[in-house]
């Protein structure tokens, strides 16, 4: 796989020991990739949590995912500390598609608010704020009421999404949903909701 939605055969022609030359045999557009996009939205966890969430949204076929920084976050990184956990998930994520023999690394974008995501967001995306409080409808009959190719989610940390922020999400457009009756842990909800989003 080269990262970029192509897969090749190859054959070693030589190897030296920081650089191997492949002669192309063969090259296909990737079947591994979903025929629509799903973005994650993940707000910050506590300890290495995120590590878990890049690789298994990866794995579920995300095609990026954005460290989103809430009210409710008890973590604060410093712009040195953000730049090297940017880099430990997108080497996580590197990782984690080669092992699932994905042809495109999903890209782990800068830790943003969430006003700066909701400001930036594609019309034709269709956005969906997982809560844990009360929501007008379950995930699955939003789907099948909002059918389409881009989504991205919003999943909250640990402390789940403020009254505020529920309030900008649904002043944005956004349809704000829930999981169920049960209170998801954060690395649990996104997992559920990309699952159900790729069904």
């Amino acid at each position: 796989s080269s990262g970029e939605d192509w897969d090749y055969l190859c054959t070693i022609q030589s190897m030296e020991k920081e650089e191997v030359i492949l002669k192309v045999i063969s090259e296909n557009e990737s079947i591994k990739e979903l025929p629509g996009n799903i973005t994650l939205y993940q707000g910050l966890p506590k300890s290495d949590k995120m590590d878990y969430i890049v690789q298994k949204a990866v794995e579920l076929g995300v095609q990026g995912i954005y460290p989103m920084a809430a009210e409710h976050c008890v973590v604060q990184y410093d712009p040195a500390k953000r730049k090297a956990r940017r880099e430990r998930w997108q080497k996580i994520a590197l990782e984690a598609a080669k092992q699932c023999g994905r042809g495109v690394v999903p890209i782990v974008e800068p830790i943003e608010s969430l006003a700066s995501i909701l400001a930036g967001i594609d019309p034709d995306t269709i956005v969906m704020m997982l809560y844990e409080g009360q929501a007008a409808q379950g995930l699955k009959q939003a789907l099948a009421e909002k059918p389409g190719k881009n989504y991205l989610l919003l999943i909250g940390p640990e402390g789940g999404f403020s009254a505020k922020e529920v309030a900008l999400c649904e002043n944005h457009g956004v349809t704000v949903v829930t999981m169920g009756p049960r209170i998801l842990r954060t690395e649990t909800a996104g997992v559920a909701g990309i699952s159900l989003v790729q069904s």
